[in-house]
Protein backbone atom coordinates (compact mmCIF):
# COMPACT_ATOMS: atom_id res chain seq x y z
CA UNK A 1 0.00 0.00 0.00
CA UNK A 2 1.20 3.25 -0.81
CA UNK A 3 1.17 6.46 1.96
CA UNK A 4 -1.08 9.08 1.17
CA UNK A 5 0.52 12.40 1.25
CA UNK A 6 -1.41 15.96 1.79
CA UNK A 7 0.01 18.38 -1.31
CA UNK A 8 1.26 20.64 1.48
CA UNK A 9 3.32 17.35 2.67
CA UNK A 10 4.03 16.31 -0.95
CA UNK A 11 5.31 19.67 -1.87
CA UNK A 12 7.94 19.86 1.49
CA UNK A 13 8.69 16.59 0.32
CA UNK A 14 9.96 17.20 -2.79
CA UNK A 15 11.62 20.60 -2.19
CA UNK A 16 13.07 18.73 0.53
CA UNK A 17 15.13 16.24 -2.34
CA UNK A 18 15.48 18.86 -4.63
CA UNK A 19 17.76 20.97 -2.28
CA UNK A 20 19.67 18.04 -1.31
CA UNK A 21 21.38 17.31 -4.64
CA UNK A 22 23.60 14.90 -5.94
CA UNK A 23 23.80 11.69 -4.20
CA UNK A 24 27.74 12.59 -3.74
CA UNK A 25 26.86 15.83 -1.63
CA UNK A 26 24.33 14.52 0.59
CA UNK A 27 26.62 13.19 3.12
CA UNK A 28 30.80 13.38 2.84
CA UNK A 29 31.25 9.59 3.67
CA UNK A 30 28.65 8.59 1.20
CA UNK A 31 31.04 8.87 -1.96
CA UNK A 32 33.77 6.89 0.55
CA UNK A 33 31.15 4.27 1.12
CA UNK A 34 30.57 3.73 -2.34
CA UNK A 35 34.26 3.44 -3.18
CA UNK A 36 34.33 1.08 -0.43
CA UNK A 37 31.97 -1.13 -1.74
CA UNK A 38 33.00 -1.42 -4.88
CA UNK A 39 36.44 -2.11 -3.16
CA UNK A 40 34.89 -5.04 -1.86
CA UNK A 41 34.11 -6.79 -4.71
CA UNK A 42 34.69 -10.17 -4.31
CA UNK A 43 36.67 -12.85 -6.29
CA UNK A 44 35.80 -16.40 -6.75
CA UNK A 45 37.16 -18.78 -4.43
CA UNK A 46 35.93 -22.76 -5.09
CA UNK A 47 35.99 -25.95 -2.68
CA UNK A 48 34.82 -28.98 -4.24
CA UNK A 49 33.76 -26.94 -7.67
CA UNK A 50 31.29 -24.90 -5.70
CA UNK A 51 32.02 -21.14 -5.76
CA UNK A 52 32.50 -19.62 -2.33
CA UNK A 53 32.15 -16.11 -1.70
CA UNK A 54 35.31 -14.80 -0.41
CA UNK A 55 33.60 -12.77 2.40
CA UNK A 56 33.33 -13.37 6.00
CA UNK A 57 31.09 -16.24 7.25
CA UNK A 58 29.52 -16.06 10.51
CA UNK A 59 28.48 -19.76 12.37
CA UNK A 60 25.46 -20.47 10.33
CA UNK A 61 26.82 -20.53 7.35
CA UNK A 62 29.98 -22.62 8.12
CA UNK A 63 27.57 -25.23 9.89
CA UNK A 64 25.60 -25.05 6.44
CA UNK A 65 29.19 -25.58 4.53
CA UNK A 66 30.51 -28.19 6.31
CA UNK A 67 27.49 -30.10 6.90
CA UNK A 68 26.72 -30.03 10.93
CA UNK A 69 24.83 -28.15 13.77
CA UNK A 70 25.63 -25.09 14.88
CA UNK A 71 26.40 -26.70 18.32
CA UNK A 72 29.03 -28.76 17.14
CA UNK A 73 30.66 -25.43 15.27
CA UNK A 74 30.68 -23.38 19.04
CA UNK A 75 31.94 -26.81 20.39
CA UNK A 76 34.92 -27.36 17.79
CA UNK A 77 35.36 -23.58 18.01
CA UNK A 78 35.81 -23.90 22.44
CA UNK A 79 38.37 -26.53 21.88
CA UNK A 80 39.87 -23.82 19.08
CA UNK A 81 40.02 -26.79 16.67
CA UNK A 82 38.46 -24.81 13.69
CA UNK A 83 40.21 -22.00 12.04
CA UNK A 84 38.68 -18.08 12.95
CA UNK A 85 38.51 -14.18 12.99
CA UNK A 86 37.68 -13.33 16.34
CA UNK A 87 36.43 -9.66 15.82
CA UNK A 88 35.34 -9.45 19.83
CA UNK A 89 34.98 -12.04 22.32
CA UNK A 90 31.41 -13.01 21.26
CA UNK A 91 31.60 -12.15 17.16
CA UNK A 92 33.66 -14.69 15.30
CA UNK A 93 33.43 -14.98 11.28
CA UNK A 94 35.36 -17.31 9.20
CA UNK A 95 37.40 -17.07 6.06
CA UNK A 96 36.12 -19.61 3.63
CA UNK A 97 39.52 -20.06 2.67
CA UNK A 98 41.02 -21.33 5.63
CA UNK A 99 38.18 -23.19 6.25
CA UNK A 100 38.95 -24.59 2.76
CA UNK A 101 42.62 -25.45 3.96
CA UNK A 102 41.34 -26.96 7.32
CA UNK A 103 38.98 -29.25 5.15
CA UNK A 104 42.04 -30.37 3.07
CA UNK A 105 44.42 -30.73 5.82
CA UNK A 106 41.83 -33.54 7.21
CA UNK A 107 41.15 -34.78 3.92
CA UNK A 108 42.22 -38.84 4.41
CA UNK A 109 43.32 -40.85 1.15
CA UNK A 110 41.93 -44.57 0.94
CA UNK A 111 44.46 -47.01 1.38
CA UNK A 112 45.30 -49.55 -1.49
CA UNK A 113 44.68 -53.59 -0.49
Amino acid sequence: MRPVFSVAEARTIAERSQSVGPLENQRPCSASVEKMGKAMATMPVTAGGKELNSNLWDVKEVAEFLGLAVGTVYHLLSQKRLPCVRLSARCVRFDPRQIEAWIAERTEEPEAR
